[in-house]
């Protein structure tokens, strides 16, 4: 057979063109169903249908075990699952948010056409933390890592004050808890637009943030200039850049 659903741009189209086919699977032979399961599995990926696109992988991993690129999806996957219990286990044990809350908060997101993107950082004791003034090396190191545009627009460098972890009886080397950061993509038509052309990451990122969009490395630095963290902690979690 050959594949020429290679020519669908449309996700949701070649999501449904993919699963009919694998429906009628007495007509591929192996390598073809194969490569069938996973690019219907990488187009579920790009839909954030993580438990669809997780069941589609273990299909593969049944037929073919060491089909090219599998082992990374799974283990991508398996980091996602990980990463999603902990960080809602941890909400709900301290009593900040309750299963059916974050139900809601997804079915919202998803009326809305919003993906949302989330890490947890460590959040500097309140009883310990130590304020001090930033040098001007530092504060061009959180300009650079801001976007300069932003930042020069956003920020009063005259009016920073910064915190530094220190220790104390009451917390666990100057950190005490943890804290959210986030990304909010809202689905506008230029976006869906670049999606659908397959544009690259970069291109249908720099759309994202001309529209509005704070990316989790930004609101990490803002949670530092709110005295909550430090800038290690945001890089540790969103990268340097």
């Amino acid at each position: 057979m050959v594949f020429c659903y290679e020519k669908l741009n449309d996700l949701e189209k070649l999501v449904n063109f993919l699963s009919q086919l694998l429906i009628e699977k007495e007509f591929f032979n192996k390598t073809e169903l194969s490569y069938s399961y996973y690019k219907l599995g990488c187009a579920l990926l790009q839909l954030n249908r993580i438990t669809q696109a997780r069941e589609i992988f273990w299909k593969l991993k049944r037929l073919s075990p060491s089909f090219p690129g599998l082992k990374e999806k799974l283990e991508d996957l398996e980091r996602r699952k990980i990463r999603s219990k902990s960080r809602y286990e941890l909400l709900i044990n301290q009593k900040i948010i309750t299963e059916e809350q974050i139900k809601q908060a997804r079915e919202i997101a998803r009326k809305e056409g919003i993906d949302i993107d989330e890490r947890l950082i460590k959040t500097l004791c309140n009883e310990c933390k130590e304020p001090y003034k930033p040098t001007s090396d530092e504060i061009e190191e959180l300009r650079e890592e801001f976007g300069k545009d932003m930042w020069d627009k956003w920020v009063n460098i005259d009016k920073i004050t910064l915190y530094r972890a220190k220790g104390c009886s009451h917390c666990m080397q100057g950190y005490k808890g943890r804290m959210g950061i986030h990304e909010l993509l809202k689905n506008s038509d230029g976006l869906k637009s670049l999606i659908k052309k397959r544009a690259p990451t970069d291109e249908v990122k720099k759309l994202a943030i001309e529209e509005g969009m704070l990316t989790l490395k930004q609101d990490g630095i803002i949670k530092v200039l709110q005295g909550y963290t430090v800038i290690h902690q945001d890089r540790a979690v969103a990268g340097k850049r």
